[in-house]
């Protein structure tokens, strides 16, 4: 029952994931709102952007949060499926690599549109909430094979390492859990 009106537990359930995601988006744009206001502001904070992924485990769901090019994604049975999709684009250049830009970051306009994908757990499905520090620096194979073998904490620092192993210049953070029974996720 929603307020004095009832309403099936499927139509309830369907609110209840529509307005969590709402709340979360709402929670990212805030955080935006006070990012940009610091950058738009003189002093040492002007200018300043940053990019964003962030994950809410719900018994045996996770919906995943991001602006930029931070990366959220699963593991399922050996293979990596990406949850995000970065807000950028990839500007050719003739004489070297193309260039990308991103075209969505927390403080660097005023108004993001956040992106939100639902994913369904099982037992053993491993998810990383990963900059692109790591993964411009790491093969996709070495990610999955590092966060599979370890437990999580030592994962998430065995890819740190990898990336400072081969001078990685860009700042790298790496959160890896495994859904290790059901509604229990571990980090």
């Amino acid at each position: 029952m929603i307020g004095k009106i009832n309403i099936s537990p499927v139509l309830s359930d369907v609110l209840t994931l529509v307005l969590d995601e709402a709340i979360r988006i709402a929670a990212v744009e805030r955080i935006n709102d006070i990012l940009y206001a610091a950058s738009s502001a003189s002093g040492e904070s002007h200018g300043m952007c940053t990019t964003l992924v962030a994950a809410v485990v719900t018994g045996d769901t996770v919906v995943i949060v991001h602006v930029g090019d931070s990366k959220g994604f699963l593991i399922l049975d050996g293979k990596i499926v990406f949850a995000t999709t970065d807000h950028c684009i990839q500007v050719p250049k003739f004489d070297s690599e193309a260039k990308r830009f991103l075209t969505q970051s927390l403080g660097a306009q005023q108004r993001i549109v956040p992106s939100a994908v639902e994913l369904r757990l099982e037992d053993g499905d491993i998810s990383a909430l990963c900059t692109d520090g790591l993964s411009d620096s790491l093969p996709l194979g070495e990610i999955i094979a590092t966060s599979m073998a370890d437990d999580p904490a030592a994962a998430s620092a065995n890819l740190v390492t990898a990336v400072q192993d081969q001078g990685g210049t860009d700042g790298v953070s790496v959160i890896v859990a495994r859904v290790s029974a059901k509604d229990t996720v571990n980090l």
